[in-house]
């Protein structure tokens, strides 16, 4: 807004140092003057305008792939994320796996092992 009207305060003083003051003198000179300002502020205002929407284009197009890169860094950190659970799954099913064996170690050295020849004599209670 400062700058238009810096833009259009330049226009008016060069305007007006153009012009002789001669024309202004007269009432047509100053109309011929008045429509010259009136057309060259339509002008800029145009200008604003059409600097205006580009701007909001390129504001738009901004969000728009920042929106895009957001979402494809999503999707980047969920792929992470499944192979992690992936990775935890594989790892806890080997884990219940050595479990298991474990457990099948542990039976097999909490029974009596026989030696050869050697026969197995029924307790007495």
């Amino acid at each position: 807004r400062q700058q238009f009207q810096a833009q259009l305060q330049s226009v008016v003083d060069k305007a007006h140092s153009a012009v002789p003051a001669e024309a202004l003198a007269s009432a047509e000179g100053r109309v011929s003057y008045l429509s010259a300002v009136a057309a060259r502020l339509y002008a800029l205002e145009q200008s604003c305008a059409v600097r205006e929407r580009e701007l909001g284009r390129a504001v738009e197009e901004a969000r728009r792939m920042a929106q895009f890169e957001i979402g494809v860094e999503k999707q980047k950190l969920q792929l992470v994320i499944q192979a992690k659970n992936n990775e935890i799954e594989r790892f806890r099913l080997e884990l219940d796996g050595l479990l298991q064996q474990l457990t099948v170690i542990r039976a097999q050295q909490a029974q009596p092992t026989l030696q050869p020849g050697q026969a197995l004599r029924p307790r007495s209670f």
